[in-house]
């Protein structure tokens, strides 16, 4: 992707390819700046992805903390139910979802971007691994001492599960960054897509420059990899251990 970005077109076309471009041109970025509005859609991914990341993470860990920790009657009936929800494909729910935010009036607005996604039962179920390697005792001692849960929350659990917090932060980002169907479906407006879409609208009807794609790819690639590269080393414990070392 990166070789071909500053290829020319004729050039992604030869047969049999090449592998290094024989004239290397910057024209493809500056063309897929001209064709789409591509720092619009890249502010709004950002907005759109960074509000998916805080809610999805909070409420997620909100969640995971009332089934994994608190001792809730019917506990073990909501945990089925959330496993059956993760068996079914998420286009299945693209309808209703459709229509929720359709009857909020919400329709072509940021917000609709982020809504339906913030309610992850995956995230849930990833935050209630991190919090079950806590000891029990730090809420125990925590409790004693006359802590309510907001308290206990805030102060204990979720300072102890930072790694927990970034995978799914990373997890999330990742997927919000990528979408591109939901935002097609639940927007018409040119300045409320994000990047999926946007580039998306570099491919023709009949044929496609690959070389503007590939250009447009890289640009919507870099955030997220240097993203990656400052916190791989959280991202990487996260998924590997839970909770306090």
């Amino acid at each position: 992707m990166v070789l071909s970005a500053f290829k020319t077109f004729a050039e992604t076309m030869m047969a049999p390819p090449t592998l290094i471009p024989q004239d290397p041109t910057l024209d493809n970025f500056a063309a897929v700046v001209e064709r789409i509005p591509f720092f619009t859609l890249l502010w709004n991914t950002i907005i759109v992805s960074a509000a998916d990341v805080v809610l999805t993470v909070l409420i997620a860990s909100m969640a995971a903390y009332a089934l994994g920790v608190l001792d809730l009657p019917g506990k073990n009936v909501i945990l089925v139910a959330l496993l059956a929800i993760m068996m079914v494909p998420g286009e299945i729910f693209m309808i209703p979802q459709y229509q929720i935010i359709a009857a909020m009036g919400l329709t072509d607005t940021l917000v609709a971007l982020v809504l339906p996604s913030v309610f992850s039962v995956f995230g849930a179920f990833l935050m209630m691994q991190t919090f079950s390697s806590i000891p029990k005792e730090l809420t125990e001692a925590a409790t004693l001492d006359g802590a309510g849960h907001f308290t206990i929350f805030f102060r204990i659990m979720l300072p102890n599960a930072k790694g927990g917090m970034t995978a799914l932060g990373v997890i999330t980002l990742l997927g919000s960054w990528t979408s591109l169907l939901w935002p097609i479906v639940v927007n018409q407006s040119l300045d409320k897509l994000t990047l999926g879409p946007g580039l998306a609208m570099l491919q023709g009807s009949f044929f496609t420059e690959s070389n503007l794609m590939m250009a447009a790819g890289v640009m919507a690639a870099i955030p997220m990899i240097f993203f990656f590269f400052l916190i791989q080393r959280q991202f990487i414990q996260g998924i590997t251990q839970s909770g306090i070392k």
